[in-house]
């Protein structure tokens, strides 16, 4: 079995300093709390589909959640329009 852990460690870490439930997190993405509780122990991988729900509710980078980054932020988008 593979091993999610630190993936698992940024969900919940958003979901705390977002002062959320797994309930609430769980709610929202259309998944059960078992489910939420698996990917934060590392049990569980996320798909794709539900990747991308989060990182749009809770505005994080997918990036940071999958350890390509370190930053959480949402890249700031450019105001300017391609020519």
């Amino acid at each position: 079995m593979k091993n999610y852990n630190k993936f698992g460690d940024r969900v919940k870490y958003i979901r705390r300093i977002k002062s959320l439930n797994q309930v609430e997190v769980a709610d929202s993405l259309g998944i059960t709390r078992s489910a939420i509780s698996k990917i934060e122990n590392g049990k569980q991988e996320m798909t794709s589909e539900i990747l991308f729900r989060f990182a749009v509710t809770y505005s994080v980078s997918a990036d940071y959640l999958l350890g390509i980054s370190s930053n959480p932020a949402l890249p700031q988008k450019d105001n300017q329009q391609d020519e």
